[in-house]
C-alpha cells in the first residue's frame, strides 16, 4: 500500500516529485560532505596540537627546515638583518592596527631565513613611546615554522615592486632579498617567534601561539539534514490525497 501511495503521488505530481527528489539528494549530499569535513577538521586539530606540543628541534642550517612540518617548534641561533626587515601589513593586536615585523635571520651556516618577530603599532616611527628592539650579534630564538598564505583571487594581493606585503609570501621575499645577497643561500622559510627565549617585553610583540580552529561542521551537517527532513515532510503533506475531493469524485 505504501509503495502504491508513493507511486500515485509521483504520477499525480511528476515535476514536483522530480524537483523534490533532486533537492533531497542535494541536501543529503551536503549533509554527508559536512560529516566528512567534521572528521577531517578533528584530525587536523589533533595533528596541530601534537605538532605544537612536540619538543623543539635545534636547527643550525637552512637545510634542516626541509623536513619540518608547519607549526613545529624550532630553536635557532643567528643574527638579524635589521636593515632588510619588511612589514606584513594590516595585522591587529588587541584591536589595534599595526604590522608584523619580518626580519631576515642569518643562521650559523650563513644561510638566511625569515623571522616574524611580532606585532608593532602602525605609528611606531612617530610614536616616541614605541621603541623597537634591534638586538645585535647572535641571538637565541624559539619559534614555530609557518607556511605561506594563499588568499583568494578577489582579495588584495602582494606587490613586490612597491614592498606592499599583505600576506605571508616567502617565495617573493626570497626573490627580493636575493638581489642584495646573490651568493647567499636564502630559503623560503618563515619562523614565527615566541616569547620563550626573549629577555624583554618591548616591541615587537610576538604572536600568540594558541591556535583555535573553528569546527562548526557538526552544526552544518545537522542543518542540511534537517532541511532534507523538512522537505520530505512538506512534500508528503502537500501531496496528501484530500478526502473531501475523493468523496466528491464518488
Amino acid at each position: 500500500m505504501f509503495t502504491l501511495a508513493i507511486k500515485g503521488r509521483v504520477l499525480h505530481y511528476p515535476w514536483l516529485s522530480f524537483l523534490t527528489l533532486g533537492a533531497f539528494l542535494v541536501l543529503c549530499g551536503l549533509c554527508y560532505w559536512q560529516v566528512e569535513r567534521l572528521y577531517w577538521k578533528q584530525n587536523l586539530i589533533k595533528e596541530i596540537n601534537a605538532t605544537v606540543s612536540a619538543a623543539p628541534l635545534y636547527i643550525t642550517n637552512g637545510e634542516g627546515f626541509r623536513s619540518i612540518p608547519e607549526f613545529h617548534r624550532v630553536e635557532m641561533t643567528g643574527s638579524l638583518l635589521h636593515e632588510d626587515a619588511l612589514h606584513l601589513q594590516a595585522r591587529y593586536y588587541k584591536g589595534n592596527l599595526g604590522f608584523h615585523l619580518i626580519t631576515p635571520m642569518r643562521l650559523e651556516d650563513g644561510s638566511i631565513i625569515f623571522l616574524n618577530r611580532g606585532w608593532v603599532p602602525k605609528d611606531y616611527k612617530t610614536n616616541p613611546k614605541v621603541k623597537i628592539t634591534r638586538p645585535q650579534g647572535n641571538i637565541h630564538v624559539i619559534g614555530l615554522v609557518r607556511a605561506d598564505e594563499h588568499p583568494r583571487s578577489y582579495l588584495p594581493q602582494n606587490d613586490p615592486r612597491t614592498g606592499m606585503w599583505l600576506w605571508q609570501d616567502t617565495q617573493n621575499w626570497t626573490t627580493s632579498l636575493n638581489q642584495k645577497y646573490p651568493n647567499t643561500a636564502i630559503l623560503p622559510v618563515l619562523v614565527q617567534q615566541m616569547h620563550d627565549g626573549r629577555k624583554d617585553d618591548g616591541f615587537p610583540i610576538p604572536q600568540d601561539v594558541h591556535f583555535e580552529l573553528r569546527n562548526d561542521h557538526l552544526q552544518y551537517a545537522i542543518t542540511w539534514g534537517s532541511f532534507a527532513l523538512i522537505l520530505v515532510v512538506i512534500y508528503t503533506i502537500y501531496t496528501q490525497p484530500n478526502p473531501a475531493k475523493r468523496r466528491q469524485k464518488r
